[in-house]
This record gives structure tokens, C-alpha cells and sequence, in this order.
């Protein structure tokens, strides 16, 4: 007695989807490694890129202190003008 065609083709299926999800852990595997080592790296350029950050961020509030001071002049002296005139 041979096994009946249905239940090779079963077998065949079920062999295929097995094959298919192990090739589909291992991207998956591999892709995690990638995507961890992204992580990684970029965690690495922020902690590198800090120091830039807060010294664009002082130069920005000089900037902005600066301008605001001298609108305040701007104001003060347009009084003087007036007033000498």
C-alpha cells in the first residue's frame, strides 16, 4: 500500500512552508542585526554631535540677545534724535 497522492502533496506543501519560514527568520534575524548596529552608529553621531548642538544653541541666544538689544538702542536713541531736534 503507497501513500495516497493527496498526502505527498501535503507533506511537499508543508516541507515548503517550513523551508519559507526558516529563510524568512533568518532575514529577519539578519535584518535586526543591521537595524541594531543602525542604532548603534547613530547613537554614536548624536552623543558626537551634542557639543555642536548646544554651542549652535548659545550662539543662537547671543544672537537673539544681541538683536534685542539693539532694537532697545534703536528705540532709545530715535528718542535723543527727537529730542535734539
Amino acid at each position: 500500500m503507497g501513500i495516497p497522492q493527496a498526502m505527498v502533496a501535503l507533506k511537499e506543501r508543508a516541507t515548503f512552508v517550513k523551508d519559507s519560514l526558516q529563510r524568512s527568520q533568518t532575514i529577519t534575524d539578519n535584518m535586526v542585526s543591521i537595524l541594531g548596529s543602525f542604532d548603534h552608529r547613530l547613537s554614536a553621531l548624536e552623543t558626537a554631535m551634542r557639543p555642536t548642538q548646544i554651542k549652535t544653541h548659545s550662539i543662537r541666544s547671543a544672537h537673539d540677545n544681541i538683536d534685542k538689544t539693539l532694537k532697545a538702542a534703536e528705540v532709545i536713541l530715535t528718542q535723543f534724535d527727537q529730542t535734539r531736534k
